[in-house]
């Protein structure tokens, strides 16, 4: 008679296999204890902000008789192809990194493990899906308030700057001390290098904001940042662009019709060394002229040069980046020393507009390093890094 150690177990059922399934299942998509409440609490403060911003824009636009000029779903399209083209690539990279690199002898157990511990996927599908609705209103009314500056407060300032840029080079424009820049053998080259970097900034600004709206191990770096960001854009970009309202040295002689302009010969610099390597600057520049004049609101549109939100949001990046791992830090920081220089060679921004974007950008980290804080109840606590 066999023993009961050799007794076979009997089989399990199909409905009870398939309820241990869903038992594996529900297990694997539960959250940590509290994280629906502080991912509310979190998305909540920032979802405020963004519909705040679009009550005042749209208050002042109905002051002004402008509200048909508002456009509120203006970057739904790009930042769902962005986002979406994103998501693939990563998708693919992790499953090459997976299969080629790695090369485990069982790829799915390593996909569930990785679901459920390393990538934390569930966690940043509901803290990050919000943002992917919040943030393309929040471009597209920003973008349609900045095609409203000169309607609230026309181009007059660019004088005035481009007196306080000569002062601080020391009686001569900013541009004619990085003349040397202009005037070397590769410089064509080295021009057309720069306004690749200055390009980046676009890449970079919204892997920033992807990185940080999929990431739940430190909430009150993330809040931080995301409020910071909103404020940038808000008050740099929107209340001090408007009350301090300028075109740049790129359309100075489109706006000052009395006097020389001593952009003029720049800007011819440029357009020279433009037939030897392309600058495409200088396409964007013009295009961006006509939509101006031709009063038509597009992704990128509007004109404002003081302050560089180029410059601040670069500093915020660094700011972020430094918050994270030092090494990344410093690299940005080398970043945005290349964006000032670009911003005044390429003609976009005077050498003002960086400076008080990057000393604002620094009040508002803090101010929104206080907020945040605030927000998630009591002094920083520690956070893991990913």
């Amino acid at each position: 008679m066999p023993s009961s150690a050799d007794a076979t177990p009997p089989p399990i059922s199909v409905h009870a296999e398939a309820r241990q399934w869903r038992g594996r299942l529900w297990r694997n998509l539960a959250l940590p204890p509290g994280f629906v409440r502080r991912t509310l609490i979190e998305n909540g403060a920032i979802t405020v902000l963004v519909l705040a911003y679009t009550a005042g824009i749209y208050g002042a636009a109905a002051l002004f008789g402008k509200t048909d000029a508002l456009k509120l779903n203006l970057y739904n399209a790009f930042l769902g192809v962005f986002v979406g083209t994103s998501l693939f690539v990563g998708v693919l990279g992790y499953f090459f990194y997976l299969l080629v690199i790695l090369h485990p002898p069982s790829p799915f157990a390593v996909i569930h493990r990785h679901l459920k511990t390393h990538l934390r996927f569930w966690e940043r599908a509901v803290i990050g899906a919000p943002m992917l609705v919040v943030m393309p209103l929040f471009f597209s009314v920003f973008t349609s308030g900045k095609n409203l500056i000169p309607v609230f407060n026309p181009y007059h300032w660019d004088t005035t700057f481009a007196a306080w840029d000569r002062w601080l080079a020391g009686g001569v424009e900013p541009w004619q001390r990085l003349a040397f820049l202009l005037q070397a053998p590769f410089s064509a080259y080295l021009v057309a290098g720069i306004n690749i970097l200055y390009d980046l900034w676009m890449l970079l600004m919204v892997m920033a904001l992807l990185w940080q709206a999929f990431t739940p191990n430190r909430p009150t770096l993330r809040l931080q940042f995301f409020l910071a960001y909103l404020l940038c854009w808000a008050l740099l970009g929107t209340t001090m662009a408007t009350a301090l309202s300028s075109v740049g040295p790129c359309f100075y002689g489109h706006v000052v019709v009395s006097g020389p302009n001593p952009y003029a010969a720049l800007m011819a610099t440029l357009h020279e060394l433009n037939t030897i390597a392309p600058n495409y600057a200088l396409d964007t520049q013009r295009n961006l002229w006509k939509t101006f004049t031709d009063n038509h609101l597009t992704l990128g549109s509007g004109i404002s040069a003081m302050p560089s939100l180029h410059l601040s949001i670069a500093t915020l990046m660094a700011l972020l980046a430094w918050r994270t791992r030092r090494w990344m830090g410093v690299v940005f920081i080398a970043y945005l020393a290349v964006l000032e220089v670009g911003s005044v060679l390429l003609g976009w921004h005077y050498l003002v507009d960086g400076l008080v974007a990057v000393a604002g950008t620094f009040l508002i980290w803090a101010l929104a390093g206080w907020l945040a804080t605030a927000t998630n109840g009591g002094p920083r606590r520690h956070e893991r890094d990913l």
